[in-house]
């Protein structure tokens, strides 16, 4: 399904309508039934009289026998050929067809001819070859189980653009998506994780472990592969993890993380060579707020590992289906752990999708901005980067007064929060959201304590209380000891992502929990958000953040730039 669905949100679209019913299908299908206490000398095949695609072939004692000298030979013994249901079909589906008639009698010849391994394979890939769907994700069933198309039909127009993302950036999103090479689920890859699921459950049986599969039995990630195991007294996570070395050295399984769930015990195995989530396909097929650009605080982080939905940063609203998140956030992750790709992804979504006079942008750098000159002349900077400790100090008491300042706003004219305020006073008298990001917090934090005091008194004092107000901090740091996550820091950072850190102290300093030393560096993110539930059994949510060149991460950030600023000319 991910490769003929690749585009999450149908995917998911698809599977809700699957479960409630509103898909139709037909299976295609066959059994074999040995019938051991059956010794008569022929065997036969039984039709489901409601269902023409399936039937059932009742092998007696001597069929199997033969069977299974064949087998050992060899061949496989060739049965009638099904006919073909195409997956892409719906009203307009041809009549079924059969290659050959079955005898009269339906019953199985017993003296079929055999079949070569090779034989079996080419005609296997031939109708592999008739039901595999264009390629795209505008193709494909629809979630009411319909085809959207016929094999042979025309090609589809493309699917439209959200209407929240601006022309110029989607023009350029959708030129991104035509040269985006790789993909997560090809036939390598799959074939690739049903043979390490195998060796997986061979190996923990031999640990006198009873390793059952889940349903489903695996899912293929970015990164690896995700099998799950129905849970069991023999079968446990610490279990687990003690051999882990073992499942290395003996069997060559690399198992970077075991995950327990409701029911199910899932073994993350990492794959040789790890596939990319495309940035541009990945916000062109990804859920945006239905009206026209101008305010965004629902920022995509990236692709979850569990499901197949995106994982979204909700900092006023409920959105996407999660709660609403803190209206802070605090990232740390080590060098190589994609903490810069993390913030680029959160800023160019910061200026591509919210009206300059709806959102300022402030920018505290101690490597003096060298990492985002990609922003000089975004309209939506308050001001320039700002590069100097007592700036910073100046900006932070600043943003408290201003939250002060804009409760009395507030209360003048009974609104509760910047949101409210603004639909009831006009527009010279809106207020805009304030984003303070703040790089290499760590770095200032451990070297002066009179800076870190200043830091935690400010965060302090917005904490909760800066959502209403419309203040969001976005503190980064590579850091993650004491010095750079002080607990009176983290405890009011409600919306924690940890890339990859050193060790399991750090993790507890960023989430308050171990995990984050497992992560395999490039984007592969854990990360806590508030008010909203983590996945059963687990302790945070795991995600792949998007990539792209940063080539195209300039060319997307000069197209939001040039379209504000024509906004901002035609005003």
């Amino acid at each position: 399904m991910t490769e003929r669905l690749p585009d999450p949100t149908r995917r998911a679209a698809f599977f809700d309508a699957l479960s409630t019913g509103n898909v139709r299908f037909e299976l295609s299908g066959e059994a074999v039934i040995c019938l051991h206490d059956d010794h008569g000398p022929v065997s036969r095949t039984e039709r489901d009289a409601d269902n023409p695609h399936l039937r059932h072939h009742l092998l007696t004692t001597p069929e199997i026998r033969k069977t299974l000298q064949l087998a050992a030979d060899g061949n496989l013994p060739e049965r009638d050929e099904l006919s073909d249901v195409v997956w892409y079909q719906g009203s307009s589906k041809p009549a079924p067809s059969s290659s050959r008639q079955e005898p009269e009698d339906g019953r199985t010849p017993r003296n079929p001819p055999a079949a070569t391994l090779n034989q079996a394979a080419k005609k296997q890939e031939a109708h592999e070859e008739d039901a595999t769907p264009p390629d795209g994700p505008d193709r494909g069933i629809g979630v009411d189980g319909d085809a959207t198309a016929a094999p042979e039909a025309a090609e589809l127009a493309p699917e439209p653009a959200p209407s929240f993302l601006p022309g110029p950036i989607a023009t350029l999103l959708k030129e991104m998506c035509a040269s985006e090479h790789g993909a997560i689920a090809d036939e390598a890859s799959l074939a690739w994780a049903e043979e390490v699921s195998m060796e997986t459950q061979r190996a923990l049986s031999h640990f006198s472990m009873q390793a059952e599969f889940a349903d489903p039995k695996l899912r293929l990630t970015p990164n690896g592969a995700l099998i799950a195991f129905r849970g069991h007294p023999t079968l446990t996570t610490e279990k687990i993890e003690k051999r882990r070395g073992e499942l290395l050295t003996t069997y060559g399984i690399e198992v970077a993380d075991v995950r327990p769930g409701r029911g199910k015990i899932s073994v993350f195995v990492t794959r040789e060579k790890r596939a990319t989530v495309p940035l541009a396909s990945t916000w062109l097929g990804a859920p945006w707020p239905d009206r026209e650009p101008g305010i965004l605080t629902s920022f995509v982080i990236g692709a979850r590992e569990d499901d197949d939905r995106l994982l979204h940063l909700n900092l006023a609203e409920p959105f996407a289906g999660y709660e609403a998140h803190g209206p802070h956030t605090l990232i740390a992750g080590e060098t190589g752990s994609g903490k810069g790709i993390l913030t680029q992804s959160l800023l160019l979504q910061l200026i591509a999708f919210n009206d300059p006079r709806q959102a300022e942008l402030i920018l505290v750098d101690p490597k003096k901005g060298v990492d985002f000159t990609w922003l000089d002349g975004a309209p939506h900077m308050r001001g320039a980067i700002i590069t100097e400790m007592a700036d910073a100090e100046d900006v932070l008491d600043d943003l408290v007064l201003q939250m002060d300042e804009r409760y009395d706003r507030l209360a003048s004219v009974g609104a509760a929060n910047i949101a409210e305020y603004n639909r009831k006073v006009g527009p010279e008298d809106r207020m805009s959201r304030i984003f303070m990001v703040h790089d290499e917090l760590g770095a200032w934090m451990a070297q002066e304590k009179e800076y870190q005091e200043v830091v935690l008194s400010a965060v302090a004092n917005l904490g909760m209380k800066a959502r209403a107000a419309g203040i969001h901090l976005i503190l980064i740091t590579q850091r993650a000891d004491a010095d750079a996550v002080p607990g009176r820091l983290r405890d009011n950072m409600g919306n924690r992502l940890c890339l990859k850190v050193q060790n399991s102290t750090g993790s507890r300093m960023v989430l308050g929990v171990g995990g984050a030393e497992k992560l395999l560096g490039k984007g592969h993110l854990a990360c806590v958000l508030a008010n909203q539930p983590t996945p059963p059994g687990q302790d945070f949510f795991v995600v792949q953040v998007p990539f792209a060149d940063s080539d195209d991460m300039r060319r997307l950030a000069d197209a939001a730039k040039a379209y504000w600023q024509g906004r901002e000319a035609s005003v």
